[in-house]
């Protein structure tokens, strides 16, 4: 980032009760990942008291002078501490596994991590000593197990915060952490007695640099030990309220434990971050002391470094796993990079040294707020706790389109076994939720039993109802209730207003959506997430030497907008901790000619990576050659200066001035200086259109029907779902549980043999009907429900039926089988399609065909009242119509005419009878019905 040397790294002062800041700016050379300074001075001037560096040291030494001497002398009791943890978990109400709500599973990985690491477990990465001075601290990590009020806990505990201030823009991960002073504040508002529990906070931070107040690319800091016995020193400096270590969410816990649901960034990925904050935590400092290499004493100076003999001096902070650094030439000694109080990433570290160890012993003993937790018993089961196992697989579930369901398992767990069986009740919390039980879900299992002497975990089944109502995400909330006799067992609730850990709550995501009437077409698309450049021209016009490069994601990057690789081109650089000022004039064309469309526009990202100094100017060039020095005398299509740092713009041109034309991309950054990297990323250029023809089913789909449950009002778009093109849709207007719903087109121009075909026993060519036409079998119909329906047709069919009948599409109206009037139908357009839209009576099930008035009119011999349901069917359909003829004939053809069977009725005037379909074959057929003198012909589609 922008002149690190000022901005990100300082000579490190651990001063009493200081904090230790450990942040990650990554630009093309390094991690930078430590600035003390302002916080420490904001500190000082709250407590003035607060001892300096040396005075703390002064009072130290000595300890560990009698610790070590104690142990020379076989007068040290060896002590083995047990710390317990509880990690606040601070989120604004995103679901468990995303963003900074992270899981269970990453949060355990990371006491995991540090167990390994302190005590040096072997076959685990923290017990590789690779540098074979590497011991084990004796310090042991566990989460409590008991709430300060001694009710049992997981010691994991999610607080749902909104950051008190929001002074810069978030991007599209969400909201951050701006300031230490909210992130303090909130330590001060959520932390459990220091005395009994060691704090770990995960946040998610950004806002302005760390030496502005923000927190941009923090990874972590921990609140350094204070000790009262130092005359003349207040207590504890007056941050009990505080202590304890802060974690970026995304460096907390371990990829090598990853079940799939951690969030971790690229590098600082394998835990490492809190091993190296627990150490501030514990009294340790920076390998190097932050200070540089002596030049008089040619020994390792330890007492101007880290306090420790055994780890050789070092002039800064390390970045990378290379062997053999030595950064103070005279003085003998590699650099440890194996350290884990180095920056270098995590899959080098493996060490703690032998003095690192009697540092943090001597710590334990005599500092504030640390040895005492030896002697906590928070990390004691003393109640068979029950809580639901915090996952991220299971806390949004995607509601699609079908008939069907899906039965998700949630882990229920307990401390410890229970004194007696325990019978868990689930019930669903309607506060806070907008599911109905149901409709949207159902709890399977309504009770789990945890025997008694056993501590297995139990399965909870909720099922979510799939369906094809466009609709809100639902939030389920469900909560759980242990019987009286149940032993010691007890539900394990919240603590001060954080999430209770016996309270589920899940998301049914809604994953449907209307479609559009226009599509996008495109011309141009460069994401540069490729591993090297894309093919283009990189011109060095100033010779610098310098030209456009690509960059891979970070913790920066990310927090601006830049989630994958990027483009850049530098104003500033830094060789060796020295600011190297840049005059840029970096010009970079893409190599692919690209043909204009008719409207098109260009897109892409722009930023700064700096806070500060973020005035890069560059301009955008649509030209017809390639040439550099013919694209730098052209007009560009944009020139302009950032106006604010670390902020992502998205840019919009109008390139429909080059239409037809074929053109080339350019990109200049020039006329700045000493500024830090121009950012751009995602180069699109393309044009709208509205949809064609292939966007609409055109022909019979039955065995790639569309099937969706329709339990409530709203819109669904039947599609077929092979192709996923458009149908139809059905709006619900009565709210009414259709059941499973199949939608399909039941006949096309190539199976009616025509583009118009006849509608009954009309056969005029102005009477007759579209050759598409279309069936909805819902499980239950609502015979008093008036919904409303929109068919979708090609401009080829409309005006195919035209040509045939010689009306136009102004008249078209549907018609509903059985119905004996037309359906009021309004025209509407779909792009270049056209849609038939009505209100259509006694529910959505039917078949359906499209006509005019003259397409119903009833001659003589036809029935005036005559209904046929259902239809579809898959068993048998009624027949009920008026006639005073005393005989019904009824006889049922297949499509090409051939008799099936043919029945005979007697009739009493309302004519209701029974048709059994069973022996026959799936498939339409048609029903002949007379009495004589009168006479309907129907179309029966059998299942």
């Amino acid at each position: 980032m922008k002149k690190i040397t000022q901005k990100f790294i300082w000579n490190t002062l651990f001063i009493l009760n200081s904090v230790i800041i450990f942040s990650q700016e990554k630009d093309k050379f390094q991690y930078h990942r430590c600035s003390t300074v302002e916080y420490e001075a904001e500190l000082k001037a709250q407590y003035p008291n607060r001892m300096t560096t040396m005075e703390f040291e002064k009072f130290l030494s000595p300890h560990i002078q009698k610790f070590k001497a104690d142990k020379k002398a076989g007068n040290y009791r060896k002590l083995t501490y047990t710390i317990p943890v509880v990690i606040h978990i601070i989120h604004n109400g995103d679901a468990i596994g995303t963003g900074e709500n992270i899981t269970d599973a990453q949060a355990i990985s990371q006491i995991t991590v540090m167990n390994q690491d302190y005590r040096r477990l072997a076959a685990t990465p923290g017990g590789r000593n690779s540098t074979g001075l590497a011991v084990d601290t004796e310090i042991n990590f566990v989460l409590a197990k008991q709430d300060p009020n001694g009710n049992p806990t997981t010691g994991i505990v999610r607080h749902n915060i909104t950051p008190y201030s929001n002074n810069i823009e978030n991007n599209d991960q969400g909201a951050d952490w701006e300031t230490r002073a909210d992130t303090e504040m909130m330590k001060t508002n959520t932390i459990w007695d220091p005395t009994r529990y060691l704090n770990i906070w995960t946040i998610r931070p950004g806002g302005l640099p760390l030496n502005q107040g923000g927190q941009s690319g923090l990874l972590g800091y921990a609140q350094f030990p204070s000790n009262s016995g130092l005359s003349g020193m207040q207590t504890n400096g007056g941050l009990a309220s505080t202590d304890g270590v802060v974690a970026s969410f995304d460096a907390f816990g371990t990829n090598a434990l990853n079940d799939g649901s951690f969030t971790l960034n690229p590098t600082y990925n394998l835990g490492r971050t809190m091993t190296h904050e627990i150490g501030h935590w514990l009294g340790l400092r920076h390998i190097w002391g932050d200070d540089g290499c002596s030049s008089v004493d040619l020994t390792n100076n330890y007492t101007n470094e880290d306090f420790c003999a055994d780890t050789p001096a070092a002039a800064a902070a390390n970045y990378s796993c290379t062997a053999n650094t030595d950064s103070c030439t005279n003085i003998p000694g590699v650099d440890m990079i194996q350290n884990y109080m180095d920056y270098t990433p995590d899959s080098c570290m493996d060490t703690f040294t032998n003095d690192q160890k009697n540092r943090i012993q001597t710590v334990m003993q005599v500092a504030d707020r640390r040895g005492v937790l030896n002697n906590s018993l928070v990390s004691n089961i003393t109640k068979a706790g029950i809580y639901f196992t915090q996952e991220k697989f299971t806390s949004i579930v995607n509601k699609v389109a079908n008939c069907g369901y899906t039965d998700v398992n949630y882990k229920v767990s307990i401390l410890k076994a229970p004194t007696a069986n325990t019978i868990v009740t689930f019930r669903p919390i309607t506060q806070g939720s907008n599911a109905v039980l149901g409709k949207d879900f159902d709890i399977i299992t309504p009770t789990v039993t945890f025997n008694a002497g056993s501590s297995l975990p139990q399965q909870m089944v909720v099922r979510f109802y799939n369906g094809g109502v466009i609709d809100n995400d639902k939030i389920i909330k469900i909560g759980m209730t242990v019987n009286n006799n149940g032993g010691d067992a007890l539900i394990i609730d919240s603590y001060a207003g954080s999430d209770s850990p016996s309270i589920l709550t899940c998301t049914l995501k809604n994953t449907q959506n209307a479609p559009s009437d226009s599509m996008t077409n495109i011309a141009f698309l460069e994401n540069n997430d490729g591993s090297t450049l894309p093919i283009i021209i990189n011109t060095d016009l100033d010779r610098d030497n310098r030209k456009w490069e690509i960059f891979n994601s970070s913790t920066t990057s990310r927090s601006i907008g830049f989630s994958e690789k990027w483009l850049g081109s530098r104003s500033w650089t830094q060789i060796n901790y020295t600011d190297i000022p840049l005059t840029p004039d970096n010009l970079i064309t893409f190599n692919t000619p690209i043909v204009l469309p008719n409207n098109g526009i260009l897109k892409y990202k722009v930023a700064s990576i700096d806070n500060t100094n973020f005035e890069e100017n560059y301009s955008v060039y649509i030209t017809t050659s390639k040439d550099p020095n013919t694209i730098i005398n052209q007009q560009p299509i944009i020139t302009e200066s950032l106006t604010k740092g670390k902020t992502i713009f998205n840019k919009n041109i109008d390139l429909s001035a080059y239409a037809g034309q074929t053109v080339y991309l350019s990109i200049r950054h020039y006329n700045c200086t000493n500024k830090n990297i121009l950012m751009m990323d995602d180069f699109e250029i393309n044009s709208s259109s509205p949809v064609d023809a292939n966007f609409v089913q055109q022909v019979v789909n039955s065995n790639t029907k569309y099937q969706a449950t329709i339990n409530r009002a709203g819109n669904t778009y039947a599609v077929d779902t092979l192709t996923n093109k458009l149908m139809l849709l059905m709006s619900n207007n009565s709210s009414f549980n259709y059941g499973c719903t199949n939608v399909f087109i039941n006949r096309d121009q190539t199976t009616a043999g025509s583009t118009a075909v006849n509608y009954g026993s009309n056969v005029d060519n102005n009477k007759k009907v579209m050759a598409k036409s279309f069936t909805i079998s819902p499980t239950t119909n609502n015979p008093a429900g008036t919904e409303t329906i929109k068919f979708y047709f090609t401009e080829a069919e409309i005006s195919a039926w035209e040509t045939i009948t010689g009306n136009s599409r102004n008249t078209l109206k549907i018609i509903k089988e059985g119905l004996n009037t037309p359906i009021s139908t309004t025209l509407g357009s779909f792009g270049n399609n056209t849609t038939l839209s009505g209100n259509v009576p006694n529910g959505l099930n039917g078949v359906y065909y499209f006509g005019t008035n003259e397409t119903l009119n009833t001659k003589q011999e036809e029935f005036e009242s005559f209904t046929m349901y259902p239809n579809p069917t898959k068993d048998a359909f009624t027949i009920q119509l008026t006639s005073s003829e005393p005989k019904i004939d009824v006889k049922i053809n297949d499509l090409y005419g051939r008799d099936i069977y043919t029945l005979k009725f007697n009739n009493e005037g309302v004519f209701n009878e029974t048709i059994e379909l069973v022996s026959l074959q799936s498939g339409v057929y048609l029903v002949n019905i007379t009495d004589g003198n009168k006479k309907s012909v129907r179309r029966i589609i059998k299942n």
